[in-house]
């Protein structure tokens, strides 16, 4: 099986050893023959790409050359007179798998580029070629991100969701999803300083060219300011792994999706003492909060199991202060 690494420094794994842009013919043949594996290459065009100044002849005599080349180092073609192809099914380019989970494979470098610093100098066709295959493979694993990464975040699984759309930022520094996401992540772990840094450098980058691209940027660094409390590092350490819980915050967050539509839920959770009831409110409230949702709280005291409706009778006077709330004792 071939492997072609493309997230990351590029590389063409073979049976016998690997292909690395130093050998420049056979790398860029071997790259465009398993990137256009939907349909065989004409030889002569493929040629013309890789020898764009050369002779008609000269170019069929060197592409014959690196043919031979390409099958001694193990790598399985199908030529005829006039096309040429690497067989279906004997390669895989990593591009085409899966996402990373949140604790499995596959593994993907700290930081992704596609073909990093792939610049081939002796082609511009190939040149040409390249840069449009990186915004194909670019925009294919955005479309996979995206929905991974706002998964994640109802699920309040904000460490993942941070990881996923430093991914997306990777490949689109400007990606507004990804980036209004990684913000929200650090406020949720109390890193407020680093959510409105985040925030800032946006909003600088962004105003002077499209400055309506940068409201809601500019919203939620105002809900961070203003309701994201600093939490010191130690705090954040010694808080709780956030884990096991994913299923019920992304019910809960839906349910809060629901309301801020017009459409009320209310919602009981049950469970045994230190099961986590709490902590699990908590981070809904605190989402809420930097969705720009009105959170008050009240407590249910084991003193007042007796007293009738005691939740309301502390909930109802805090909801009557509410702004908008004059006018609505019904």
């Amino acid at each position: 099986m071939i492997r072609l690494q493309a997230l990351g420094p590029p590389q063409i794994q073979t049976p016998l050893l690997t292909i690395t842009p130093s050998q420049d013919i056979v790398f860029a043949a071997t790259l465009y023959l398993i990137i256009e594996s939907e349909r065989p290459a004409s030889r002569t065009s493929l040629a013309g790409v890789l020898w764009p100044q050369a002779d008609p002849r000269i170019r069929s005599h060197r592409f014959r050359q690196t043919l031979f080349q390409m099958k001694r180092l193990g790598i399985e073609l199908v030529v005829t007179r006039d096309t040429v192809s690497v067989r279906r099914g004997s390669f895989f380019i990593d591009t085409n798998g899966d996402i990373p989970t949140r604790d499995g494979p596959p593994v993907w470098p700290a930081r992704i580029d596609i073909l990093a610093g792939y610049d081939p100098t002796f082609s511009e066709p190939l040149s040409e070629w390249l840069e449009a295959i990186r915004e194909q493979m670019k925009i294919k694993l955005l479309e996979q991100l995206i929905p991974a990464v706002e998964t994640a975040r109802a699920s309040g699984d904000w460490i993942y969701a941070n990881r996923l759309a430093s991914y997306c930022l990777d490949l689109d520094s400007f990606n507004e999803s990804a980036l209004l996401v990684r913000a929200e992540a650090f406020a949720m772990r109390g890193q407020k300083k680093a959510a409105l840094d985040v925030l800032d450098r946006y909003i600088e980058e962004v105003t002077p060219r499209h400055s309506h691209l940068a409201i809601p940027a500019k919203v939620l660094r105002n809900r961070v300011n203003k309701h994201a409390p600093p939490t010191p590092v130690r705090s954040i350490a010694d808080e709780p792994a956030w884990v096991g819980r994913q299923a019920e915050m992304l019910l809960l967050t839906n349910h809060l999706a629901n309301v801020t539509s017009g459409h009320g839920a209310a919602c009981l959770i049950r469970g045994d003492a230190g099961i986590g009831k709490t902590r699990l409110s908590s981070e809904l409230g605190r989402f809420a909060v930097l969705q720009g949702v009105r959170v008050e709280r009240i407590r249910c005291r084991k003193s007042e199991v007796n007293q009738p409706l005691s939740a309301f009778v502390a909930l109802v006077p805090k909801l009557r202060e509410l702004p908008g709330a004059l006018g609505t004792d019904q």
